[in-house]
């Protein structure tokens, strides 16, 4: 069995704080915790995948994972998210993470070098879309025995 562990708009603030609302359009309601809560959720579900001899065989981390393009929210986060894998066996190879909107920097022009520079530099290891000005390749995942495909692809031009 191929499995494949997804994980998306997250919204992590590195203030810890919420007003409750992560985005324009709804209020969720998310507590200040969700960072400790989504680490110990992880930990918990890597070990029951290891006692069980299972495998993940592929982690997709899709856009928003932090709230508001905070340049130290997604350092912590990226660098606790592979330092939790890492201690289940697993690499920065078996990663893709695709920006959100919130992942990159407000204001900047679209297509640009800096629009990026700060998500790249915290994922730079793992597999990635095209993103502009960054002259590393997407990677396409292809799993011939359960005719999977996975191609990131980056949607906030």
């Amino acid at each position: 069995m191929y499995k494949v562990l997804h994980v998306s708009d997250l919204h992590y603030d590195s203030k810890e704080k919420t007003n409750g609302r992560v985005d324009a359009k709804v209020d969720i309601g998310i507590s200040s915790s969700i960072e400790k809560e989504f680490f110990v959720t992880l930990t918990k579900y890597l070990s029951n995948i290891k006692e069980n001899n299972e495998k993940i065989n592929l982690f997709v981390i899709s856009g928003d994972i932090i709230n508001g393009w905070d340049r130290k929210a997604q350092k912590k986060f990226s660098k606790d998210f592979i330092k939790s894998i890492k201690i289940y066996g697993y690499k920065e190879s078996d990663i893709i993470v695709v920006p959100g909107n919130h992942d990159v920097k407000k204001g900047s022009p679209i297509s640009s070098i800096e629009r990026y520079k700060e998500f790249y530099n915290s994922w730079k290891k793992c597999n990635l879309p095209y993103l502009d000005g960054y002259k590393k390749k997407a990677q396409i995942f292809y799993n011939e025995k359960n005719s999977m495909m996975f191609i990131p692809l980056n949607t906030t031009n």
